[in-house]
């Protein structure tokens, strides 16, 4: 049953194509839940200032980014030493300050590219030695035959 599986043709166009399509949803399902998926941390007395964005209206400044390692290491920035990830806003009556995320939004998308090209490359290289191996173990085969038949 096995040998039955691993025997059928499959058309690399066909795979290909399919592995584009279902990059190119992945990458639109993770564009299109951004916003629903950025969460922020809640950490109390890690945060530079008051942590005015639980009860005053805010406007992210700068969107969420990696701390320095000067802001790790000193925690000079409150926001810094929870998560490593900052973000600047500025609530309504308080003024600028900045928040822990959790999340980078280009580090992620940067990390899945990375995930999906190594992913592709195994894969055209898992394919080319399957396809050398089987055509070796063809060539083997017909020689085996070819020295039974001229025996």
């Amino acid at each position: 049953m096995a040998d039955v599986l691993f025997s059928l043709p499959v058309e690399p166009k066909l795979l290909f194509r399919l592995s584009v399509a279902i990059v190119l949803l992945e990458h639109h399902l993770t564009q299109s839940s951004h916003y629903t998926s950025h969460f922020h941390a809640n950490y109390s007395g890690n945060q530079t200032g008051t942590q005015c964005w639980l009860t005053e209206k805010i406007t992210v400044l700068e969107d969420c980014h990696p701390c320095t390692e000067f802001e790790k290491n000193s925690q000079s920035v409150g926001s810094c030493v929870a998560t490593g990830y900052k973000e600047k806003v500025r609530c309504e009556t308080s003024g600028d300050t900045s928040r822990s995320c959790e999340r980078v939004l280009w580090l992620e998308e940067r990390r899945f590219w990375t995930l999906e090209i190594v992913s592709l490359v195994l894969g055209l290289v898992s394919s080319t030695f399957v396809m050398w191996r089987q055509r070796l173990l063809e060539r083997q085969s017909m020689q085996k035959l070819q020295k039974q038949i001229n025996i």
